[in-house]
């Protein structure tokens, strides 16, 4: 049984990645019918056009299973037609090319080889199943995928504060995964296909870059060696692999011209708006690269005319893209865009949680990662330095580069509390672009003394920054073989806790409108009632729930958002001891309200009409008074 499961999982992501690719390949052939790209940017590409096209089904309320499995389908047939004729050219170049790795240059042959190695053991880790952080997946981040699946499109949770944090991309990226495969295995989609379209990515542009084959290698094993930063299942390394493809897209395009324009307009609006679809806390980094890059542009050019229109034509599709999942998100949360557009039903938007100040601490945490700051701080302005040596487009890619990497910094050291997780996306991806920048100076064969010693200092302070990522307090992050281990063969909707849903679920007439607030709100049938998912505790449209003014005031405004049945879990708990985030305000006053809330919650339980107990769910009538 195991081994089937695991087969149709394996066949099942090979089909999602090649599906990437045609649908990158389709757009390669449209815009760019003279040129073509290679096939790490060509997933990028599909991976982004995928989010846009989520968007639109979304808002038409028309996905579904069959809907996503035609698309993995559409896009896989193109594949096929595409590259059916490359067959015959792989299967004869491809031996030949590893012979002469073998008796040339063997140090290649095994470097690709171990990078091969390490990506096929990812995918095996990210299929075999993570086990999921249960807050952030159990309570949220599973329901999303799963309501798209069952009700066509995300809906209205106006008292999820996790609904704030994206726009919806990830979800239907995860959608597409789910159509077909269990839920234990979503973290393929990003830890496992998301690898492997930034390790693709990573060699594309080291050869535009360089052309430097081991310092390629030698940053993708580093790569692939730190343990990802798994704090849940939103999207971290897709979101990497789609910045890595805007580096390579933009990194060499000198081509002039109203039609270049044109396509490049396209192209870099379609990535740029993929990667904003992913995770909130990815939009102010790729906002200040795109306006930056723009911006180092037209100074540094004489064409300023036409890269003008550029920036023009690309601002513009980058708001068409986003506008459908923009206008789901004020539905649900009351802002098109939190927080650059307003706050909406967020909690900040009613006095409380205020940004914290920012620490300079923070700041300088971020990029140590528990290691010494000034060592990290002296690479990153050594590579600084080699990257403002480049000449004209690539002095101001490079710039932007690392303008939006620090403005990203400290963005999410203002909005989030856990700053080093969320900042590894492109900290990571603006290091690597370093890094190759630098080795572009270097080169192997002739180099003089100095130069080899440059360049082992530059391999050794990458080894030490990324494994200064991987270097995190017990228990942070997940993706480690001996807790994927525990959790081997762990069913996470196993049918105890999938009947005791359904039986809690069912004592609610069809068609009425549910506030849940339960351990594992993903098992509810989101197709037979319009079910608000309660995480951390939002505080919903106006006036807002009036946490603090007691029980009573919370029925109240419940009965007068149309919500009359509450289903709780009885044995839920926020009070942690000792307290997680202890000094830490956001989640200490979250951690407290939440737990007022559902006090609140079991105190009705004993003023209104119980109607059913299963297991430990308790369901509510909050019309019934006793």
């Amino acid at each position: 049984m195991f081994f089937g499961t695991t087969l149709i999982a394996c066949f099942w992501v090979a089909a999602l990645l090649a599906a990437f690719v045609g649908w990158g390949r389709l757009i390669n052939g449209v815009i760019y019918t003279e040129q073509e790209f290679s096939w790490g940017e060509l997933a990028a590409w599909g991976v982004a056009f995928s989010t846009v096209i989520g968007g639109v089904l979304n808002l038409s309320q028309a996905i579904s299973r069959q809907t996503a499995i035609m698309f993995v389908i559409l896009g896989f047939v193109y594949f096929c037609m595409y590259f059916w004729r490359r067959v015959a050219d792989v299967l004869i170049n491809f031996p030949r090319k590893v012979f002469l790795l073998w008796r040339g240059v063997f140090i290649l042959l095994f470097g690709l080889c171990s990078v091969g190695g390490l990506l096929i053991f990812q995918l095996a880790l990210s299929i075999a199943g993570i086990r999921p952080n249960i807050y952030d997946d159990y309570q949220a981040y599973f329901v999303f995928p799963q309501k798209m699946l069952l009700q066509g499109c995300l809906g209205n949770d106006p008292f999820c504060d996790r609904r704030f944090g994206f726009l919806g991309g990830g979800a239907f990226l995860q959608v597409l995964l789910l159509s077909v495969l269990p839920i234990k295995n979503i973290f393929v989609m990003d830890y496992g296909l998301g690898c492997v379209i930034a390790i693709g990515l990573l060699f594309r542009l080291g050869h535009k870059m360089t052309g430097n084959r081991r310092m390629c290698i030698l940053l993708a094993i580093l790569f692939l060696l730190l343990p990802m930063p798994v704090l849940n299942i939103s999207s971290a390394i897709m979101g990497l692999a789609i910045i890595l493809s805007i580096y390579s897209f933009v990194v060499d395009d000198r081509k002039v011209g109203f039609s270049a324009s044109v396509r490049r307009a396209i192209v870099i609006a379609l990535l740029v708006a993929g990667v904003a679809t992913l995770k909130s806390n990815l939009i102010v980094f790729i906002t200040i690269f795109y306006l930056a890059m723009y911006a180092f542009k037209i100074f540094y050019s004489s064409d300023k005319l036409y890269l003008g229109l550029e920036f023009l034509m690309s601002f513009f599709l980058i708001i068409l893209f986003l506008l459908p999942w923009m206008l789901a998100s004020y539905h649900s949360t009351g802002t098109m865009l939190y927080p650059l557009l307003g706050r909406g039903f967020h909690s900040s938007a009613y006095g409380f949680f205020e940004f914290p100040p920012i620490r300079i601490n923070d700041f300088f945490d971020v990029f140590s990662w528990k290691m010494a700051s000034w060592p990290d701080l002296a690479l990153m302005a050594l590579l600084s330095c080699a990257a403002y040596q480049q000449a004209g487009i690539r002095k101001a890619f490079c710039g932007a580069a690392g303008l939006s990497t620090f403005a990203g910094i400290i963005a999410i050291i203002v909005l989030t509390h856990t700053p080093r997780y969320y900042a590894f996306v492109f900290y990571a991806g603006v290091l690597v672009m370093y890094c190759l920048v630098f080795s572009s100076f270097i080169s192997l064969s002739g180099a003089s003394f100095t130069k080899k010693v440059l360049y082992a200092l530059i391999c050794c302070f990458t080894l030490f920054i990324f494994r200064g990522f991987a270097d995190q307090p017990p228990g942070s992050f997940l993706l480690y073989p001996h807790r994927v281990s525990e959790n081997f063969g762990l069913e996470i909707d196993n049918n105890i806790e999938r009947e005791i849903y359904f039986h809690a679920q069912a004592a609610v007439p069809p068609a009425e409108t549910i506030l849940a607030q339960t351990k594992m709100p993903f098992l509810f049938d989101f197709k037979r009632n319009n079910i608000y998912i309660v995480d951390w505790i939002g505080f919903g449209p106006k006036p807002g729930m009036p946490i603090l003014k007691g029980s009573e005031a919370i029925s109240d405004y419940l009965l007068s958002q149309g919500i009359k049945y509450v289903i709780f879990s009885d044995n839920m708990s926020f009070k942690f001891n000792p307290p997680v985030f202890p000094n830490n305000t956001w989640t200490y006053q979250q951690v407290n309200l939440t737990d007022i809330f559902y006090r609140s919650i079991y105190e009705l339980s004993k003023k209104r009409r119980v109607i059913s107990i299963y297991g430990n769910l308790v369901v509510l009538d909050l019309s019934a008074r006793l």
